[in-house]
């Protein structure tokens, strides 16, 4: 068989790949929280809440994929892998077509529904002028659409390197050009430019990089194929269940609060959870690892390695992210206060500590179900999900009628609970291990230590905020941090080495021998 991809496509290792998205996830994070305040300072409250309904409408009509996009990345890495070259012609030309026809199908979507849908989200607000920019930035999500095939090409072949490269050179221009069009007077319309250039720029660096990869590559209509548009959808649809419900968590508040109370709410919302959606973002490339891992010890049928897995594992992130509980917490205003400015609502705060517990929450379920995916079952993960959506819903709604915007919040960390109460039960299910028992085990240590800490940081900070209230408010705030920050840290790893609740320094050395169980 001739040789069909390039000296360009020898795969990177795992921690190289990691690396190389951690960076990325970095920059991304980076930047939208330096953005985030120029562009309310340049917007204002009222045009950025219009953005922020653009994003989450937006978000609803992408779900129009149903999952498709998910089962790219795997089925290029099997072609590829066996070198099936014609199998892999056939799956990213029927890609291609098929993201080109909902792509159609989005836009008259739009089209037909957008008046009626932000006319009732946006009240006064609504002008035939903002249904016209909406559809431009449909327009411009579709480019992202299309390149979901593009992308997925050089990452099914294992080299998230290059695709890291390319999305952080598309974020600088991103943010290089919302930053030169605001400050020459432009609005709404220079966040679409923005995004329809990156978009368009990465579209085509993609194309060429898949080139490279596959100089065999054809895209011609013949080799559409109906039958590998049903491995799509086969795959896909159960994930996709995951992705609506996790569309509802991020998003369906926005919508309530923009018809049930205003707009200016909107914005309060979207400032206190920005930060905490960049937290959560982040782990999820070690879930990646565990998710491949865990996929090579169960085709060795090793459930005694998978338990070690999830139950280390999970330590950990019990570990880090109800310390990241503990540090967040009592200092949520003053995060934000470093941030925003002095503008900053208190009641973005609120939503900041609320959701920060219930987020951490469904964070700490991350490798149970990557393992459960890893297992070939993902549907764990989907009927927790589908319950947490619903209660989401219906909690959101009710406790807003009842309390207003805070009992949104409280309604929507309940049902993180919910979902990652459920999620755990389900994996322990799967693994077959008592739930009490590893609660007790993974869990109390951790909570027990961070709540200590946690309420140890509250007291702190105001006794730190009365003995130092002469020094600038800034460098008071910093100085804090900083300080509670060192004394968090060290308590952490001084109580979890002696009581031997993980190997932190051997861990430092050997992380891999640690989850693999080897």
């Amino acid at each position: 068989m001739p040789h069909i991809f390039t000296g360009i496509m020898k795969r990177k290792s795992i921690p190289t790949n990691t690396a190389y998205s951690f960076v990325d996830k970095g920059v991304s994070a980076i930047t939208g929280v330096l953005l985030i305040p120029f562009i309310i300072h340049h917007l204002g409250v009222n045009i950025y809440s219009i953005w922020v309904i653009f994003l989450s409408v937006l978000d609803y009509l992408m779900l129009a994929q149903f999952g498709i996009s998910t089962s790219f990345r795997k089925f290029i890495a099997e072609y590829h892998a066996r070198r099936e070259i014609r199998n892999l012609n056939e799956f990213i030309s029927t890609a291609f077509y098929l993201l080109l026809l909902l792509s159609f199908i989005v836009v008259i979507i739009a089209f037909v529904f957008s008046p009626p849908v932000l006319s009732f989200l946006l009240k006064s607000n609504y002008s035939s002028h903002v249904n016209m920019l909406f559809m431009f930035i449909v327009l411009t999500s579709c480019v992202a659409l299309v390149d979901q095939i593009f992308l997925s090409i050089p990452q099914g072949c294992q080299r998230f390197d290059i695709t890291s490269v390319m999305s952080i050179a598309s974020r600088l221009l991103y943010v290089g050009l919302v930053v030169a069009l605001l400050a020459n007077k432009f609005k709404i319309e220079a966040l679409i430019i923005a995004t329809f250039v990156g978009n368009l720029v990465v579209l085509v660096l993609h194309i060429w990089i898949s080139i490279r990869i596959i100089p065999t590559l054809s895209i011609s209509p013949r080799f559409f194929k109906w039958e590998k548009v049903a491995v799509m959808y086969g795959f896909g649809i159960k994930i996709q269940i995951s992705f609506f419900s996790n569309w509802v968590a991020l998003n369906f508040d926005k919508l309530i609060l923009a018809k049930m109370l205003d707009a200016r709410y909107v914005v309060i919302y979207d400032i206190g959870s920005k930060i905490i959606l960049f937290l959560r973002d982040l782990p999820m490339m070690f879930f990646s690892i565990v998710f491949s891992r865990a996929s090579e010890l169960n085709s060795n049928n090793d459930l005694k390695a998978l338990i070690h897995l999830y139950e280390n594992g999970t330590k950990y992130c019990a570990a880090l992210f109800f310390g990241i509980i503990a540090f967040f917490y009592p200092q949520a205003h003053s995060i934000l206060f470093l941030w925003i400015g002095p503008a900053v609502d208190p009641q973005s705060a609120y939503v900041f500590r609320i959701l920060l517990v219930g987020t951490m929450f469904i964070l700490l379920t991350g490798v149970g179900s990557s393992i459960a995916k890893g297992m070939g079952k993902p549907e764990r993960e989907t009927l927790s999900n589908a319950i947490m959506a619903i209660c989401n819903i219906v909690l959101s709604y009710t406790l807003c009628k009842l309390f207003g915007f805070r009992g949104i919040v409280i309604g929507t960390a309940t049902a993180y609970a919910v979902g990652a109460t459920i999620l755990v039960i389900l994996i322990n299910k799967l693994l077959r291990i008592g739930t009490v028992r590893f609660c007790r085990q993974v869990l109390t240590i951790p909570v027990l230590l961070n709540f200590g800490l946690l309420l140890f940081g509250i007291y702190a900070f105001h006794l730190f905020d009365t003995v130092f209230s002469s020094w600038d408010i800034r460098l008071r705030y910093i100085s804090f941090a900083v300080c509670y920050g060192i004394f968090l840290s060290g308590t952490s790893i001084l109580v979890y080495t002696k009581l031997k609740f993980i190997p932190i320094l051997v861990y430092l050395q050997k992380p891999l021998v640690i989850f693999s169980g080897n």
